[in-house]
Formats: structure tokens, sequence, C-alpha cells
């Protein structure tokens, strides 16, 4: 194809015919170059819109990516912060059942000494309130063995009912219900006795 337009002025009229057929060849075929130009052209815009979408697309699914990252992180810290509560509590736990068992182990001595603390008592007691036979004495000698431990200062009969209400919501004779039942049963029969075994439950053991 020429670089300047056709000059026809010193064309033949014999050769005119030729020279417009090959003006019209070269205008054909600059005219599908241009066509095919601009085709390129399009799909290079259609590709320059395509790469800019995915572009964006990438650039989203970047800002979705580093939010989950972040997510991540804060169940991460959410995580060891639990963890740490959780160890704390296990501890706590772990102390509560130390101080449980010392306590259960100091009430077992407790009751251990008072038993210990009335052993003799009770031994006594089982001979008083029984006779020779092995049967149990009128209520009138238990009567007058109770008076006699309360003037001997063995038994509180005023403390013995404050600490054991069912005996005093049953109205039992408190000296009587301690010879007969309350001994039996552990029960202490003046103050003194439960200091005593107080003090001396934590040396037991």
């Amino acid at each position: 194809m020429p670089d300047t337009p056709y000059d026809l002025s010193d064309v033949s009229a014999a050769r005119l015919p030729d020279e417009l057929y090959a003006c019209r060849v070269d205008l054909m075929l600059t005219v599908h170059d241009l066509a095919t130009a601009s085709a390129r052209l399009a799909a290079m815009q259609h590709e320059i819109i395509t790469l800019t979408r995915l572009l964006a697309e990438a650039q989203v699914e970047r800002t979705d990516h580093v939010k989950a990252l972040a997510d991540t992180d804060l169940l991460a810290s959410a995580a060891a912060r639990q963890r740490q509560q959780l160890e704390a509590l296990g501890a706590e736990f772990a102390a509560q059942t130390r101080l449980l068992a010392a306590a259960e182990d100091r009430a077992q001595r407790a009751e251990q000494a008072a038993q210990d603390a009335t052993g003799w008592l009770r031994a006594l007691v089982a001979l008083l309130v029984t006779g020779p036979d092995g049967t149990a004495r009128p209520a009138a000698d238990l009567a007058q063995l109770g008076r006699r431990m309360v003037a001997a200062g063995i038994f509180d009969p005023d403390w013995y009912l404050a600490t054991n209400g069912d005996v005093k919501a049953g109205g039992a004779e408190p000296a009587q219900h301690f010879l007969l039942h309350g001994l039996a049963e552990g029960r202490l029969p003046r103050a003194a006795a439960q200091a005593a075994a107080d003090r001396a439950g934590p040396a037991h053991g």
C-alpha cells in the first residue's frame, strides 16, 4: 500500500481501470486492517475490563482474608484467656478440695476425740443403768443417778437441752435421756466436755 494518495494525472486511459482496481483493493485491505485493529482494540478493552474486575475481586478476597486472619487472632486470644481462666478455676478447685479434705479430717478427729473423752463415762453409765441381771434399773434409780451427776458437775441439763433441740422438743428428762440414749448416740453431757473435745480434736490422728 503506497504512503501517499494515488496521482492519476499521468496514468493513461488504458491503464486507468487497473490503477482504479488496485486503489480499490488497497482501500478494501485498509478497511479490513482497520476492522481487524478495531476488533483487537475491542478485545483488549474487554480484557482490560475483565482484568479490572478480577483485580477488584482479588482485592475483596484479600480484604476478607485479612479480616479472617484478624478474627482468627481474636479467637486465639479469647481461647488463651479462657484456658487461663480454666487453669485458675482448676487450681482454685484443687485448693478448695484440699481445704474440704482437711476440714473432714478435723471433723473426724474431733468426733473420735469426743468418743475418747466420753469413753470412760459411757462404760461407767452402762454399768450404772443396768442391774445385776442386765435389765434396766427403775426410773427412780435413774433419776437419782441423774441428780448425782448434776450435783457432781458431770452433767448440765440446761446445756444438754439447749444443745439437743430434739430432746427438748420431745419433753424427755435430760439426765435420763442422756443415760439411756444420749451417751450411746455420742451426745456430750456438758459444755466443758464439748470444749475438751474441740481442743483434743486437732491433736489426734
